[in-house]
């Protein structure tokens, strides 16, 4: 199972305020070599931001999310010859405040 939160860690640039969403892998896929993360705004049509990440991870932190904006992810595995080979329920990110 793969669990999405938002952290609670917030930080501000030149006039806009920042949220950190994580990823956070339980348990691995068996065959799993990496993991694809695609993310994006929740009105975007297609995943505009990927992430790959080694077999073995346990947690990932996702900067610059927009304060107040919504989330989808959803996590693939991909196999040793670089094929996908399984994807996660796609994930609502709740909206960040």
């Amino acid at each position: 199972m793969f669990v999405l939160f938002a952290a609670q860690t917030s930080f501000a640039t030149t006039a806009q305020k920042f949220s950190q969403g994580k990823v956070k892998n339980q348990p691995a896929v068996l065959g799993a070599k990496t993991y694809n993360v695609y993310y994006k705004e929740s009105q975007e049509k297609k995943f505009t931001h990927a992430v790959r990440l080694p077999a073995n991870f346990a947690e990932y932190t996702i900067n610059s999310l927009k304060k107040g904006t919504n989330y989808i992810y959803t996590i693939v595995a991909v196999d040793a010859q670089g094929k996908e080979f399984w994807r996660s329920n796609t994930k609502v990110l709740p909206r960040s405040n």
